[in-house]
């Protein structure tokens, strides 16, 4: 048999992206930001979880894609801005 180790007691979980970032289905995505989007709080190389099943409300960041390219806006009390 023998005895158990003692470093038991440091074991850690392991890490899951579906626990640290919320992730429950289909509608979420992960993202790598290409460029920074200071306004908004985004640095260049970030990446971000996307879940299209939220509703937005005011202060979301909401990321769509037209013309070909991705772009990110937050809305704050009043009209939309980049």
């Amino acid at each position: 048999m023998g005895f158990s180790s003692s470093a038991t007691e440091y074991v850690e979980k392991t890490l899951s992206l579906d626990s640290l970032c919320n992730m429950r289905g289909a509608p979420v995505y992960l993202f790598k930001a290409s460029t920074a989007s200071m306004r908004v709080g985004i640095k260049k190389d970030a990446i971000l979880v996307i879940d299209r099943a939220i509703t937005p409300v005011d202060s979301s960041i909401i990321a769509f894609y037209i013309l070909g390219e991705f772009k990110i806006l937050m809305q704050r009390l009043g009209p939309w801005s980049q």
